[in-house]
């Protein structure tokens, strides 16, 4: 176990510079408790078996391939145990979210065409880029102060820069 705190404390001391959310997976395995790897296993193989038919599900909602609902209920899992702030919050795609993808995009493209795919994967990054910039990992364009925090940002002039990160709470 020292080995691995001596590892983790070389690794910050080099990333240094990095914010603190990129280094937050470090935190987590080594919090890890061995003891918990048996119900953790059961656990998540039981989500996955719920999780799977609801993804392909949700994808369908959203008039994309069910291997779009597979990617996203994966890539959000593992993204939600390593970056989530709770430890028992499931998360992946939703109905609300494919109902709002494809009510977006059935008014610019028509459902299997390439354009849709396109403009879906191009949705997913604009929401990612935001959700970004307010954790604090990336300042998109220049911040307005106060009330209008949500109307300033402007997505030509993107860049990563270390900023505070907000409290988290609990």
């Amino acid at each position: 176990m020292a080995v691995a705190l001596d590892r983790a404390n070389w690794m910050r001391a080099k990333l240094g510079a990095v914010p603190g959310v990129f280094v937050q997976p470090l935190d987590v395995l080594r919090a890890y408790r061995l003891d918990s790897l048996r119900p953790d296993v059961v656990a998540g193989l039981t989500i996955a078996v719920i999780l799977m038919p609801q993804a392909v599900a949700y994808a369908l909602i959203a008039e994309l391939p069910p291997a779009m609902g597979l990617y996203t209920a994966i890539v959000a899992a593992i993204v939600g145990a390593l970056w989530g702030s709770s430890r028992h919050l499931q998360t992946g795609p939703t109905n609300a979210i494919s109902l709002v993808v494809v009510s977006s995009l059935l008014t610019v493209a028509a459902p299997g065409k390439p354009e849709y795919l396109v403009l879906a994967g191009l949705m997913a990054a604009l929401v990612g880029a935001l959700v970004l910039d307010r954790a604090g990992v990336a300042v998109i364009g220049e911040q307005p102060r106060g009330r209008d925090r949500l109307a300033g940002p402007s997505l030509r002039d993107w860049h990563p820069a270390p900023r505070p990160r907000p409290a988290r709470p609990g």
